[in-house]
């Protein structure tokens, strides 16, 4: 651990990365309280990452092209970079507009129920794509949930990450 010392009209202008211990003392040197923290250098990204879905919702037997395009802040495009593209798909609670019948969330498997990871690099533009297409066998899973997580690596290894997207997946649903 190092000791800083601070002075008593304010503080000592100091550079250190790692742990840091600060004990409080009272004026007889009491020990009334100390906490551990981390002092960690800031880097900014280096890389923009957008992402975007050509189509908003999907039937089963149907797919979507996630388009990934990243770009450096000052420089060329990042190409030939590595990704990747965590795809996961829960079921969605919803309810009917102007019915008092609701499905309960108990009733409903909320949380992930498939997982798939896509890895690549990107071209020489800094783009790439990916193509998800809804398996036949959620047809009568109700409304489903499909999120997309991407991060591309920039030159050091260090990830970047898009915004989430998100994607409903639906039967067509009739009512008589």
């Amino acid at each position: 651990m190092k000791k800083v010392r601070w002075k008593k009209c304010g503080y000592r202008h100091f550079s250190y990365y790692g742990w840091i211990s600060l004990e409080v003392y009272t004026s007889n040197d009491v020990l009334l309280a100390s906490k551990n923290f981390s002092i960690e250098e800031f880097v900014p990204d280096r890389i923009r990452v957008n992402v975007k879905l050509d189509k908003p919702s999907l039937k089963p037997g149907e797919s979507s092209t996630l388009s990934i395009n990243a770009i450096n802040f000052f420089g060329p495009p990042a190409a030939n970079r590595n990704y990747e593209t965590e795809i996961q798909v829960k079921q969605n609670i919803f309810h009917l507009k102007n019915s008092v019948a609701m499905i309960s969330a108990w009733s409903i498997r909320t949380s992930v129920f498939d997982k798939e990871v896509k890895e690549g690099k990107t071209d020489a533009e800094g783009n790439a794509r990916e193509i998800y297409q809804v398996p036949e066998t959620y047809s009568n899973m109700g409304a489903l949930q499909t999120s997309f997580y991407t991060t591309v690596f920039d030159e050091t290894g260090r990830p970047v990450s898009a915004p989430l997207l998100l994607m409903y997946t639906h039967r067509m649903f009739s009512l008589v």
